[in-house]
């Protein structure tokens, strides 16, 4: 309601009030003084003031006093509406206006202005013309950043001394963080530059029941870091107090009218150009608009929105008055993972920002062109040929004509409004494909830089066309969504519905395949990943069931998706697809050169025979980093640059291995063993926990299934290699823990196996293995199978190797560790100096396998009371790690605590 009756002046003020409050008593001070009223007239004499209520309860007095439960987006449309009737009514609705909201009210003024602004531009005139006419914000005490949450209703209701029933809805807006907040602040963020804005934040603190006071918003709530050009001031006063003036002489109230005074001096020219700007653009729409026709456009009807991706986009696509440049907007990612129904619901959000926008089909050459071409029995008559409108059912040299007249359409001066939206261009036009439905983008686009356009591809090189998002798999929370709408009930505390999530790496192609399949069959969510557990061939083939009931994928479904992707890269460089599969063996979340460039390890020196193709690929990180960026070009893997690895989506791992031939998928699963089991570390080097730690998962994906595979159809040649890998995946698992420990006996005894009958039981590599069994036996607490293990390895040793080789002498070192545990500890002292004895005229003072020696003497000598012996072993073992290993490496620090203890 306005406050004043003139209707002579330049511009309207706008006061809203905020939570609990009152369009007068907000800003009535105690004396009754009504300062929008009765001060600020004499300071501003051409300003038209008004104030505007709206329910603002969190609480009535009576429980049966029943609340009208509305959200802040219904306050804000209800602003609009309200002031633009009465701006119309005595026709000042051109006027400039500036806003002054307190507290929740700023939160109002912020939802009214972007539904002003999401009106169509150049139409709705009655809703756009807040937003045209707003030259600027005052927000006091607004908790753009949540505040103090639901503490503050609880503080508001102790001030007013009320009980009853809550309002919710609104309660919820006020919370710390909450997403409506944080979405609505992004949002806001991309129309703010519009407006002058000014945040007054509280310096007092606020009174409160009990005799306490406290801040209610605090400035990192009031204000919002970043805005542009805007200014912040102090009011001295709290946060109830700080919207009332009970005179002029009032600092604050001097302090803010002259804030309103200067935004008055400049708010008449900047909103006479808005609607200026307003009718160009009417005028423009007149002559270019077309209505957006979704014939022949995929259908989206089950689309989850994501904001983070929509914010994005909008902010690179947004047509602006004042931008004549081109907008290209480049999605890309792989196939299946939603671009094209976020392309779309990009399109339907935004529609009302654009003159025209079109769908294009870029899968093919041809495709692209009949697209194009239909184009023009849209346009205005007046603006393409006859011919053109009619050239599908013409030849192909009339249809290149009128491809041609449409694009010169985009270009024509003044048509700056126009979307383009270039989907599933996917194929690759280098020579070396020699794709013939392939096609350079460049061809079929507008040739003026203006309009925007969108494109839509799994060819990571087009990113380079303009702006560019990845993107990637939905959250969780979305994929529940998502699977939710199509199973059409809430899946939000199904613990079924996230496992199908999370295995199939929320791939929206693969969750509408998986909600169409059960609807159709009637299968259950548990049924559906047992399915796809133990038959997934079968189940993503399935031609009845597979790809119906998801019109927007077309014929597409799980099983065929990627093939045109593969069959590139096959084409351009089979050594990359050769690489994809054997990745698909492995973990699929940090795939890095290192697992399979380990010249280091001696065991690599026994690889009889790796194919060409192989050593191509990892011969360097070089070559290595090619490969993957062929892949990463068909956007078949991720790069992931925190870890120098690469990343591939669970479906396209499980697509990869599960559509190899059984040679194919004998070569790359032998290929992935070989490769994690020789880069297993000795325990001395400096990486070796780190290194243990990355290999693990890998090799944790090595099921004894697929060791058997190999075990049953390995070559003769290659035995030796399979062998070895066994020994060392037995290493890994023995040192990884006990979680590991049912793997390592596995692997163990497949390694003693497989080299008792190619070697023989004496022969020193089997031998190891069976060192490697005996010590994992001394781990599981499983001493007396351990002693027997290692005795017979002892006597095994010293009969071929000689008393004094190395490897004996590492038998006698575990069979000290069984007699120590064992309390023998005697027998055990024997045998360390044994070991002792040998390493230190044998080996550098600081080689680990001789501070290991010293160190568990140490620990026997303080067993057997001996501690001078002790703290002289412990502290030679202590300088010696340091020395060799760093300070952070665990034997070291295992060592010093030890050293702690004994000299305390």
């Amino acid at each position: 309601m306005p406050l004043n009756s003139s209707s002579e002046g330049s511009c309207s003020i706008v006061a809203v009030h905020g939570l609990n409050g009152h369009r007068d008593t907000t800003w009535t001070s105690d004396n009754n003084v009504l300062w929008l009223r009765d001060l600020l007239p004499s300071k501003l004499p051409n300003a038209r003031v008004w104030t505007w209520g709206y329910d603002s309860r969190t609480h009535t007095k009576s429980h049966h006093d029943h609340l009208t439960i509305k959200k802040l987006y219904d306050h804000g449309r209800e602003l609009v509406h309200d002031l633009d009737g009465e701006r119309r009514d005595d026709n000042t609705y051109k006027r400039p206006l500036i806003f002054i909201a307190h507290s929740l009210g700023g939160i109002v003024v912020k939802s009214a202005l972007l539904h002003s602004d999401r009106a169509r531009p150049g139409y709705l005139e009655e809703e756009r013309s807040i937003k045209l006419s707003t030259y600027g914000i005052i927000f006091m005490g607004t908790p753009h950043q949540g505040g103090q949450g639901v503490k503050i209703a609880k503080i508001l209701l102790d001030l007013a001394k009320l009980q009853g029933n809550t309002n919710e809805s609104l309660l919820k807006h006020l919370e710390e963080h909450s997403e409506l907040l944080q979405r609505q602040n992004s949002e806001f963020t991309s129309v703010s530059q519009d407006f002058d804005i000014k945040f007054a934040y509280e310096t007092l603190p606020t009174p409160i029941m009990g005799g306490a006071a406290k801040v209610i918003v605090p400035k990192w709530s009031a204000v919002v870091p970043g805005t542009p050009d805007a200014a912040e001031f102090g009011i001295s006063k709290d946060h109830r107090q700080m919207t009332k003036f009970s005179n002029s002489e009032d600092q604050d109230f001097r302090t803010l009218s002259r804030v309103l005074s200067s935004m008055l001096q400049k708010a008449e020219a900047k909103i006479e150009n808005n609607w200026k700007s307003e009718e160009r653009m009417k005028q423009g729409r007149q002559a270019y608009n077309v209505t957006f026709n979704i014939r022949g456009v995929p259908i989206v009807g089950k689309y989850v929105e994501r904001h983070r991706e929509m914010q994005k986009m909008e902010e690179s696509l947004s047509p602006e008055e004042d931008n004549k440049q081109r907008r290209t907007f480049v999605l890309h990612g792989l196939g299946g993972i939603g671009k094209t129904q976020l392309s779309l619901a990009y399109a339907r959000e935004y529609k009302s920002k654009y003159t025209a926008v079109f769908w294009l089909n870029g899968q093919t050459r041809e495709s692209l062109k009949q697209s194009i071409a239909g184009i023009a029995s849209q346009l205005p008559e007046d603006q393409i040929s006859a011919s053109a409108r009619t050239c599908t059912q013409q030849g192909s040299e009339q249809m290149d004509k009128a491809i041609h007249e449409v694009l010169r359409w985009f270009d024509k001066e003044g048509n700056r409004k126009w979307l383009l939206i270039y989907d599933n261009v996917d194929r690759d036009d280098s020579e070396e494909i020699g794709d013939p439905e392939a096609f350079s983008i460049d061809e079929y686009l507008p040739q003026s830089d203006q309009g925007s356009i969108i494109i839509t591809t799994r060819q990571h090189r087009l990113r380079n066309l303009g702006h560019e998002m990845s993107v990637t798999e939905m959250t969780m929370e979305e994929g529940l969504k998502g699977l939710g709408n199509r199973m059409g009930c809430a899946m939000t505390d199904n613990p079924q519905a996230s496992d199908l999530v999370d295995r199939v790496g929320a791939l929206p192609l693969a969750l509408a395949q998986a909600a169409s399949y059960m609807r159709e069959t009637g299968t259950s969510m548990v049924e559906y990943l047992n399915f796809y557990n133990t038959a997934w061939n079968d189940l993503m083939k399935d031609e009845d069931c597979s790809g119906s009931g998801i019109p927007e994928y077309g014929n597409r479904s799980v099983y065929t998706t990627w093939d045109t992707s593969f069959e590139y890269v096959k084409r351009k460089n089979e050594d990359a697809t050769n690489m994809l599969q054997v990745w698909s063996y492995l973990n699929n979340r940090d795939i890095s050169f290192e697992i399979f460039n380990n010249e280091q390890n001696p065991d690599l020196a026994e690889w009889s025979s790796p194919p060409e193709w192989f050593c191509r690929v990892v011969c360097n990180k070089l070559s290595f980093k090619r490969i993957a960026a062929t892949l990463l070009n068909c956007s078949l893997i991720e790069a992931r640059y925190e870890t120098d690895s690469y990343r591939v989506h669970p479906v396209v791992h499980e697509w990869c291995r599960k559509t190899l031939g059984v040679d194919r998928q004998l070569d790359s699963l032998f290929l992935a063993v070989t490769s994690v089991a020789f880069g297993v570390p000795n325990d001395d080097q400096k990486d070796y926990a780190k290194t243990i730690h990355r290999l693990l998962p890998h090799a944790s994906r090595f099921s004894q299934q697929l060791m058997d595979m190999l075990g049953n159809n390995i070559q003769s040649e290659q035995a030796n290699e399979l062998h070895a890998a066994f020994h060392n995946l037995g290493v890994l698992y023995c040192h990884s823990g006990r979680g590991t420990w049912k793997e390592a006996e596995a692997m163990c005894s497949r390694a003693i196996a497989g080299r008792e009958k190619s070697l023989g039981s004496h022969h020193h590599k089997t031998l190891a293995a069976l060192n490697v069994l005996g010590v994992l036996y001394q781990e599981q607490g499983r001493i007396v199978d351990a002693e027997a293990i290692l005795q017979r390895v002892l006597a095994a040793r010293t009969d071929v190797l000689g008393p004094d080789h190395e490897s004996t002498i590492q038998s006698v070192y575990n069979l000290a560790i069984i007699y120590s545990t064992q309390n023998k500890l005697d027998e055990a002292e024997k045998l360390y100096q044994r070991v002792l004895t040998w390493r230190q005229k044998a080996l550098d003072p600081n080689d680990v396998r001789l501070l290991n020696v010293l160190t568990a003497l140490g620990v026997l000598y303080r067993r057997q009371g001996k501690l001078a012996e002790s703290e002289a072993m412990y502290l030679e073992a202590l300088a010696g790690y340091e020395a060799a290993l760093g300070t952070d490496h665990p034997s070291k620090l295992l060592v010093y605590n030890e050293t702690r203890e004994a000299l305390h």
